[in-house]
């Protein structure tokens, strides 16, 4: 068989999955309330097992599979005809996509195998769990009701059951069959059930998660041994936060975790919480269940960490993590030294001791406040995990306003921010203690701008809000206040005061703080402290007419300088975007919003109250902001490039005026 049959063959057993795990989902024409009679709603059932027929007997009988598959499109069509006649959008759109469907389907030339091998069977599995997937993490934005959603679920999971069995009880685990076979029917029999009574659609995402990222990750899955999807870290990135981000939005729709919340503030505190920002418009105190705020939590720490650091690790664990996806996560993680695994599991060890520790000392620091251990230990361990991530989130009504007396409290919330804004490695390279001047190059120049801006922000808070947001505070509380927003303002997002009485200089340097952000590979966001490092280095080799840019004995390269400026203009670029589209569609006072788009941009969450008057197209502008400024602004304009250009030689220089 030559190499184009080979590759048409995968792709199209790829899409076979897809559509085995799509077509079922045309079952919610049959509950719909505007079809009359029984003969409609029997005409709806049969609409997704003419499809399912049609595509599973797609490269047996190809000639009968197309007949059924476009009988079941046509008969889709005319049940959803008062639909398409009231709405002309939506019969455009439907229009378009039914001409290229049909075009492809009785067109295309198909090679089906005469018995499809472990790949063919493999790329089928892939594109029926990645199916169900999406199914499962999209359509909470659109169908209100969850029973709609549950009784469509059972056959797309049923089939990526039996095609994950086919696979992996033929191919990879044959002594497994018989358990695998036991495994799917049990669980063909319990999806039913699960249906009926709206339990279905988190243990179908997790059975789909599960089968995409086992199958995903195999040595022959097309993607991986093709190397596209992991050529470019900033697409890996964004793809993998975008996909968290629906999940999140999914668990936060269920009625166990917020019974009452819309799907747009469902959206948006799951953009947020992966992102970890800590803005909200919803109280979380109040609007979300304990079921919700542990799934918050989870979503905190995902965003936290990087699902990629976590997927990499799990899948090291098995075994199974080729070459190129440790150039991926090394990539994704601005990792050039060998032993990246090692360097994963050195973060995930310093993220959960410094956790587990700020969760024991705050349990007992709340419980000097409350009074009651159980509660303590819940605002303990979630304090610690929203601080860690620089999340911002918080359990309580207020922030953590009613807690700006207790100095030791705001004093390790302050502590963990830095940790974890440092990033886990940097942590890590404290230990075990030495002296500074032996700490790696990269370590001393994180730690020396960190603290300079937290001595610098310190200050100035002081000067300009002692008398303000700061006043009625005893002289000690103020400075720890003072300490601990300068902390939290590079992107935790907690609040003791009401920074809606801030005076124009502190939220100039507020927003300064928040646009200098945290440090590269940590959890906060904004343009770096290590950006700011260099670009102060090279104005003060510029002032000192030096040739190189120096510090510490190390030489500082122009590519690292044009880096850090692109990273700037790119920032203030799609900061001055954000601006001008909230200023233009919002009510809300321009202070307001000037300080809401930093926020959200540099991953914050602090806000002076416009968050809770955002409209809708608002809430959309501030969560885009959100993901840009947690993946990069810089990585949102390099996701369509690839490999740097090489230089063209003969080019002659010119020199520009400048200053």
């Amino acid at each position: 068989m030559n190499f184009y049959v080979n590759q048409e063959q995968k792709r199209q057993y790829l899409f076979q999955g897809i559509f085995l795990g799509l077509f079922p989902g045309t079952l919610v024409t049959a509950l719909n309330p505007l079809l009359p009679g029984v003969w409609a709603m029997a005409a709806g059932v049969a609409v997704p097992l003419l499809l399912w027929a049609g595509a599973a007997l797609l490269f047996r009988t190809p000639l009968f599979a197309r007949i059924i598959i476009g009988a079941g499109a046509l008969l889709h069509l005319y049940l959803l005809r008062s639909e398409l006649l009231n709405d002309p959008l939506l019969a455009l759109l439907c229009g378009l996509c039914c001409i290229g469907f049909f075009f492809l389907l009785f067109t295309a030339r198909l090679h089906p195998a005469a018995e499809p091998g472990p790949e063919l069977r493999l790329n089928r599995l892939i594109g029926g769990a990645a199916s169900l997937l999406g199914v499962t993490m999209f359509s909470p934005l659109v169908f209100r009701n969850f029973t709609l959603i549950s009784l469509m679920l059972p056959l797309p999971l049923i089939t990526v059951l039996y095609l994950f069995c086919d696979y992996w009880g033929n191919f990879v685990v044959p002594e497994w069959k018989g358990r695998l076979c036991f495994l799917f029917f049990a669980a063909s029999a319990a999806s039913f059930p699960l249906a009926l009574t709206d339990n279905i659609v988190l243990p179908a995402f997790a059975a789909a998660a599960g089968c995409f990222l086992l199958a995903f990750f195999r040595k022959n899955s097309p993607l991986i041994a093709s190397g596209s999807f992991i050529r470019h870290p900033g697409r890996c990135l964004a793809l993998t936060f975008l996909l968290l981000c629906a999940a999140g939005t999914l668990l936060l729709r269920t009625p166990a975790a917020a019974p009452k919340i819309k799907v747009i503030d469902a959206a948006f505190t799951a953009v947020s919480a992966v992102c970890v920002t800590g803005l909200s418009t919803v109280d979380i105190s109040k609007d979300l269940t304990l079921t919700g705020k542990i799934f918050l939590l989870i979503l905190i720490q995902a965003g936290g960490l990087g699902i990629m650091t976590v997927t990499a690790v799990l899948l090291h664990a098995l075994g199974r993590l080729p070459l190129n996806l440790e150039h991926l996560v090394s990539g994704v993680n601005e990792q050039e030294e060998p032993g990246i695994l090692t360097t994963l599991r050195r973060i995930l060890k310093v993220t959960f001791v410094c956790e587990s520790a700020g969760a024991v000392l705050l349990t007992v620091c709340f419980f000097a406040v409350k009074g009651n251990w159980l509660e303590a230990a819940g605002l303990g361990i979630f304090t610690s995990i929203s601080a860690f991530c620089n999340a911002g989130f918080f359990p309580g009504t207020a922030n953590l306003v009613p807690y700006a007396g207790e100095k030791f409290l705001l004093f390790i919330v302050a502590l963990l921010i830095t940790a974890g804004g440092m990033a886990p490695a940097v942590t890590a390279s404290l230990f075990p203690l030495r002296p500074f001047s032996r700490l790696p190059f990269i370590s001393r120049l994180v730690l020396s701008a960190t603290a300079l801006l937290l001595a610098a922000g310190t200050l100035l808070l002081l000067i300009f809000e002692w008398d303000g947001i700061f006043a009625g505070l005893p002289p000690a509380d103020k400075v720890v206040n003072a300490f601990f927003h300068t902390a939290t303002l590079r992107t935790a997002g907690f609040n003791t005061v009401d920074l809606f009485r801030t005076g124009a200089p502190a939220l100039l340097v507020m927003m300064l703080l928040m646009f200098a952000g945290g440090s590269p590979g940590g959890t906060a966001g904004g343009i770096k402290t290590t950006t700011l490092a260099v670009l102060f280095l090279a104005f003060l080799a510029e002032v000192r007419h030096e040739e190189d840019i120096t510090c510490s004995g190390r030489r500082i390269p122009v590519s690292a300088v044009i880096q850090a400026a692109a990273v700037v203009m790119a920032s203030a670029g799609v900061l001055l975007i954000v601006i001008v589209m909230l200023l233009t569609t919002q009510s809300a006072g321009a202070r307001e919003l000037i300080f809401e788009s930093v926020s959200a941009l540099a991953t914050v969450g602090l806000s002076l109250g416009a968050t809770r008057e955002l409209d809708e197209v608002g809430k959309i502008i501030v969560m885009a902001a959100m993901f840009v400024g947690r993946i990069g602004p810089l990585t949102l304009f390099l996701l369509l490039s690839d490999k740097k250009s090489t230089p063209q030689p003969g080019l002659p220089p010119v020199k520009i005026p400048l200053g």
